[in-house]
């Protein structure tokens, strides 16, 4: 899913809403999606890694990954914001 999509319909807001709501919907249960794939990675780090400096390494990519995956779904809240205002 193109994640910038529900961006470009931002120039008709009242025409668009519902093309909007539902991209931001389908990003937000992509972030959950994430979220679960993250808590189950993190735990099959350190069930299976020895090495600590491979955890350490694994686990920070891990949390970036994680951080850019709230982001999108923060900025998906700020959208379906602009539609109710503007709507």
């Amino acid at each position: 899913m193109n994640l910038l999509k529900p961006s470009i319909y931002l120039g008709n807001i009242k025409g668009n809403q519902h093309k909007i709501l539902d991209h931001t919907r389908k990003i937000v249960v992509l972030e959950s999606e994430g979220d679960r794939i993250y808590r189950q990675e993190v735990a099959h780090l350190f069930t299976h890694c020895v090495d600590p400096i491979e955890i350490i390494k694994w686990k920070e990519v891990l949390e970036h990954l994680e951080g850019a995956l709230d982001h999108c779904e923060s900025i998906a809240d700020l959208l379906r914001g602009v539609v109710m205002k503007y709507a």
